[in-house]
């Protein structure tokens, strides 16, 4: 029931724009994006680098906007003890910040297994929703399912009796 954006990598305006369409359409007073990147120069700007674009590009306000890496963070990788990393790559403006803050070595998504990626995902998303208006909206779909579904089931009795009283 959440919606979810690939982004890969410093995503384009379109899958931006359909994703602040879908924040106006939904009421919703915050839009919540939990970004996974590799930690890497780039990585670790994507999350700011896209806060700055939904600001300056489609007006939202920073009020409005909550944006939280859940992976891959440098604590993960210390956590997971991962490989030593490939050396970030020197010729990126972001380089000296990154290697003053994390040191010389970074890591892609794929350095961590699928099923780390999804609870460290699901993790962040528990810690940043409002659980009792997420469950009241898994509510409102189930009950609007359940009203869909007589409605179909309605529509197909009256079809039946429709073309059943025809061929006769």
């Amino acid at each position: 029931t959440i919606p979810m954006t690939s982004g890969r990598g410093y995503a384009s305006l379109p899958p931006r724009k359909a994703m602040v369409d879908r924040f106006h359409a939904s009421g919703k007073e915050k839009l919540i994006i939990v970004a996974a990147t590799d930690m890497d120069p780039e990585g670790q700007d994507i999350p700011n680098a896209f806060g700055l674009s939904l600001r300056d590009d489609f007006g939202l306000s920073p009020d409005q906007l909550v944006i939280v890496k859940a992976v891959l963070t440098h604590k993960q990788t210390q956590e997971l003890q991962l490989h030593e990393g490939q050396f970030a790559k020197t010729k990126g403006r972001r380089y000296k910040r990154f290697v003053e803050a994390y040191g010389n070595r970074c890591w892609e998504l794929e350095a961590v297994d699928t099923e780390f990626l999804q609870q460290a995902t699901d993790n962040t998303i528990q810690r940043v929703i409002d659980p009792q208006a997420f469950y009241r909206e898994v509510e409102i779909e189930k009950k609007e399912k359940g009203e869909l579904n007589q409605r179909r089931w309605r529509v197909m009795e009256l079809l039946a009796t429709a073309y059943g009283s025809q061929s006769r």
